[in-house]
Order: C-alpha cells, then structure tokens, then sequence
C-alpha cells in the first residue's frame, strides 16, 4: 500500500507541476492502480504531448478516447496492457479507440 501511495503523489506531483503542459513525452510503468479516469484528468494538462507509453497500466476504451482527444499532437502511442486483459472484453476497443481518436499518430504499438 506505501508503494501504491508513493506511485500515485509522484504522479499527482508531476500532472499538478506548472510545467506539465509543456511535457512532450511520457512513459507509465506498472501503474497498476491508476485509473482510466486520473490518466484522462492528466492528460487534459498535457495539450503538447507527443508520446505516450503505457506498459503494464490499466487503460480503458474512455482514457484512451480522452488521449486522443486531449492530446492533439500525439505521434507515437505505445500500449502493453498484456495481463490485463479479460476473456470477455473484446480485444478491438483499445484498438477502435484509437483509431478513432489518434489521427496524427506516426508509430502505433499495442500488445494485450
């Protein structure tokens, strides 16, 4: 539970920064615990970002719609939600999402 409430003020610190708007790249390792919900909050402070890497993170079909939406400059996009995933949840919604929200990426990754 430390490790969790550690992970999250980091990334609390880093959204809430002044300079978060300026971040160009970003990359989640094993945020297990952050929700769809606080990475579509996050990245409406992050209008410049043009790369994010998500390994082993929870992401759902909404955050990544939230990505694309909030983040207009996106060009690489890297998602291995590998472990994740559910039997019963279809494998193209991440992939739809994107698709349909992320027109200006260049490099497009996804495992899981």
């Amino acid at each position: 539970m430390v490790e969790y409430a550690l992970i999250f003020h980091i990334f609390c610190f880093i959204i809430g920064a002044n300079r978060s708007g300026q971040l160009r790249r970003l990359r989640l390792v094993f945020c297990y615990h952050l929700s769809g919900e606080a990475l579509s909050k996050a990245v409406k402070k992050m209008p410049y970002l043009e790369e994010l890497q998500l390994y082993y993170t929870r992401i759902t079909k909404e955050a990544i719609e939230a990505v694309g939406h909030s983040c207009p400059h996106l060009k690489c996009f890297r998602l291995n939600n590998q472990g994740f995933r559910r039997p019963q949840i279809e494998c193209d919604e991440e992939a739809l999402a994107v698709a349909e929200n992320m027109p200006s990426l260049c490099h497009l990754q996804l495992f899981g």
